[in-house]
């Protein structure tokens, strides 16, 4: 029996939903957190709603990370960003805690841990989507071949929980994108879907556990790098609450 089956695995989830309206105090609290360059990022932006997403992203992220930490002041924090892009704490901080960001348009998720890399991805399932053309592109066949037969709203359902899920393991393994979608699939019918891979993954199924959490229209999906048999607990936490 390996430690994680002995000691079980904590993973917190903070949700953040996002407020039509901020008072003009509060965004430049946000402001003020960020570092020289978040906010180069932040002026980039050219619409206005994803300024917003991403001034509140960083003071969300910050602030969690500063009080997991034990830290007393958010815009302290460090980040480096590795070679495929996933961000992590430097300085310091630097491996003290694994997080992960994601965002859809009215809901910012995060989660932590302080012993095992984590993904984490949030979908709208009511987002207008072409779905079978794009799971036929994208998805593994055997994704494809049960999402085609479903009814439209149980297709609907799936393809926002295989979707996530794919988003979740690819930032848990930090690599984004450039692993085909295709080369691995996920397995629906147990109490907690599995992962499997084709010939161009030199990777196990039971080095990962998946979790799937419904918040009204949002599907949520966490992939942790963990014995799939481990038990977990998921602490789920509002910002602000």
């Amino acid at each position: 029996m390996n430690s994680d089956t002995k000691s079980g695995i904590c993973v917190e989830l903070w949700l953040a939903p996002l407020a039509s309206h901020y008072a003009a105090a509060q965004l430049a609290e946000f402001e003020a957190l960020l570092d020289a360059g978040e906010r180069a990022r932040w002026q980039r932006f050219r619409f206005a709603e994803d300024r917003l997403r991403f001034l509140v992203g960083r003071a969300f992220l910050r602030g969690v990370l500063a009080a997991t930490l034990g830290r007393r002041d958010p815009a302290a924090l460090q980040f480096v960003t590795t070679a495929h892009g996933k961000p992590e704490l430097a300085g310091t901080d630097a491996g003290l805690l694994h997080f992960n960001l994601s965002h859809t348009d009215a809901m910012l998720v995060l989660a932590t841990s302080r012993t095992h890399a984590v993904g984490i991805d949030v979908e709208a399932v009511t987002r207008n989507l072409e779905l079978l053309p794009l799971a036929q592109r994208y998805f593994a066949p055997q994704e494809y071949n049960v999402l085609r037969l479903l009814d439209a709203d149980a297709q609907r359902e799936r393809f926002f929980v295989l979707w996530t899920l794919k988003e979740a393991w690819l930032k848990a393994c930090g690599l984004g994108l450039r692993v085909p979608l295709d080369s691995f699939h996920f397995d629906l019918a147990g109490a907690q879907p599995a992962i499997a891979f084709d010939h161009r993954h030199d990777d196990s199924p039971q080095r990962w556990q998946f979790h799937v959490l419904s918040r009204g229209q949002f599907r949520i999906a966490l992939a942790i790098a963990c014995d799939s048999a481990a038990p977990v607990n998921i602490h789920t936490r509002v910002w602000g609450n």
